[in-house]
Parts: C-alpha cells; sequence; structure tokens
C-alpha cells in the first residue's frame, strides 16, 4: 500500500487538474481570448509534467526502464482521451484538433526527456513535437485573432466587419459554439448575406451548447429573420422565461409578436425594452412603438 500511494495520489492530482480545467472551462477561455494560442503551449507543457511526473511515480514500482516509460506515455494517451471527452458535455468548451496535436507533442517530449533514446531519434522526435506545437499555436492565433477582432467590431456596432471576422475565423478552422452565434448574429445584425444562412449558423451553435439561452436567444432571432415567426417565438418565449433581464429580449420578443400580428403583445415587450436606456435595442424598441402609433393613427382616420 505505501508503494501504490504515491502513484494513486498522482493520479488523482492529474484528474482533479482535468476537473479543474473543464469546471472552470469559461473562465480559461476568457484568458485563453485574451492571449490567442496560448492554450496550446500550455497544453504541451501540461503534457510533459504528465509523462515524466507519471514516470517517476512509476519508479516506485518494480518496472524496467522501458516500461515505465510505455506506462507514462499511456497514462498521458488516456488523460488526453479522457480530457478532450469530457470537453463535450461542458458548455464553455468544446474539442479542437489543435488541442489534440498539442497534447500529443507534450507526450512525444515527456517520453523523448524520460526514455533519452539515441541522438538522432530524439532529435527528429523534438522536432516533430516542436513544430506540430508550433504550428498549432500559430494557426490557434491566427483564427482567435480574427474571432477576437470581430468581437471587438461587434462592440463598436459594426456588424459587417464583425461578420467578416468571423467568417475568417471560419474558414482558417476554429469551429466553437461562440464563433458559430456571434458569426449568426452579425449577419443578422449587418443585414447582409442571406437569412437562411444565419440560421445555419445558430442551429449549429445551438446544436454544440444547447443549454445556452443567449445562443437559443440567436437563433429564435435568425428564425424570425427568415419567416419562421412561429418557431422563432417558441424559442424566445423560452429564452423569456429562463432570463428575462436579457439585454435584447423584449426587443426581439416586441418584433416577433408583431411580425406575427399581435400587436398587444408586440407593445407590451416593446415598452419593456424601451426602460433599458443604455441598450441599442432600447431606441429600436421606442422607433417600433412609434410606427406603431403612427400606423394606428392612419388607420384611424
Amino acid at each position: 500500500m505505501a508503494k501504490t500511494a504515491p502513484f494513486i495520489a498522482g493520479i488523482t492530482g492529474i484528474l482533479a487538474v482535468i476537473l479543474t480545467a473543464n469546471l472552470f472551462g469559461e473562465q480559461l477561455n476568457a484568458l485563453f481570448l485574451t492571449l490567442p494560442g496560448i492554450d496550446k503551449v500550455l497544453h504541451v507543457a501540461a503534457y510533459i509534467v504528465v509523462v515524466v511526473a507519471v514516470h517517476a511515480l512509476a519508479g516506485r514500482f518494480s518496472l524496467s526502464a522501458a516500461s515505465r516509460a510505455a506506462l507514462a506515455a499511456f497514462a498521458g494517451a488516456l488523460m488526453a482521451i479522457v480530457d478532450e471527452s469530457a470537453q463535450r458535455f461542458v458548455p464553455s468548451r468544446s474539442v479542437e484538433y489543435g488541442d489534440v496535436v498539442a497534447n500529443a507533442a507534450g507526450i512525444v517530449l515527456g517520453w523523448t526527456a524520460i526514455r533519452r533514446p539515441r541522438r538522432s531519434i530524439a532529435a527528429a522526435a523534438i522536432a516533430v513535437a516542436v513544430g506540430a506545437g508550433a504550428w498549432v499555436t500559430w494557426t490557434t492565433h491566427v483564427r482567435l485573432a480574427e474571432y477576437i477582432r470581430g468581437l471587438e467590431a461587434e462592440r463598436q456596432h459594426d456588424f459587417v466587419s464583425a461578420r467578416d471576422h468571423f467568417l475568417r475565423a471560419l474558414d482558417g478552422g476554429l469551429q466553437t459554439a461562440g464563433l458559430y452565434n456571434e458569426l449568426a448574429w452579425s449577419q443578422i445584425e449587418a443585414g447582409v448575406g442571406r437569412s437562411q444562412d444565419a440560421v445555419e449558423f445558430a442551429q449549429r451553435a445551438h446544436q454544440m451548447n444547447p443549454g445556452d439561452v443567449d445562443i437559443l436567444d440567436t437563433y429564435g432571432w435568425a428564425l424570425l429573420h427568415a419567416g419562421r415567426t412561429t418557431e422563432a417565438i417558441e424559442k424566445l418565449e423560452r429564452v423569456y422565461a429562463a432570463k428575462p433581464e436579457m439585454f435584447c429580449i423584449n426587443y426581439h420578443l416586441g418584433a416577433a409578436y408583431l411580425a406575427s400580428g399581435a400587436w398587444e403583445r408586440a407593445a407590451y415587450h416593446f415598452e419593456r425594452q424601451t426602460a433599458l436606456r443604455s441598450t441599442r435595442e432600447a431606441a429600436l424598441a421606442q422607433a417600433a412603438l412609434e410606427r406603431m402609433a403612427a400606423t394606428r393613427a392612419a388607420v384611424s382616420r
């Protein structure tokens, strides 16, 4: 038992790191957006540490050097599989091929450090691992940089530029629920491209993260712009029930009910939206109320 305790403690520590990374995925993603590509460097470093740590723990058992190195590499691969698999069940995270490559690079570098093969093999292994790690770090940096530029343009209400940046991020290989959601939103607000494309982007985001009500709001908003009013109202009402304080939900519901001909319900939500004076949607809701009033006045003459 004394010999197995350090090994069990080491494995428990490794699993704790995986769990922590997934539980605090949203905070980590915020950090990675601040430093695009740094997550891949951390992946490489983490798996070097895992392989070296497991190899050191295995040294407490009567195993050959080759067996310890094989066990360490296997533990690293198992951790990578568990980590990437777990991300499928965490709303704020998603599986990326770049993570897989970075994990593998870390395992190779860790194995090279503990096994110390002959110089030519070590040099080749290090060159491939470092090259692969550098490549995914750079490509991730480029993709995330475009995504970040899109978010900044969106904050400035420059939705055309935001959409262009998001499309470039998508073309570069970034595929996350957040990107698809922002792409759908910016395309709708920019008023360019096909409405059906925005629906497909929003639907993809919703499929990747079905529990996110902000994404559901975008999905409903996209459906409304595609002329699918009944479906839009159903989804937007679900958002309103879950998050009635959302900055834009009353305007979206008002527009949906107006499109369906339910003017009283539309007016109710537009009026609620105008109370949120700090939002862009408050001005849009006020304009909608004024148009409704003008239409009613014209009909009553």
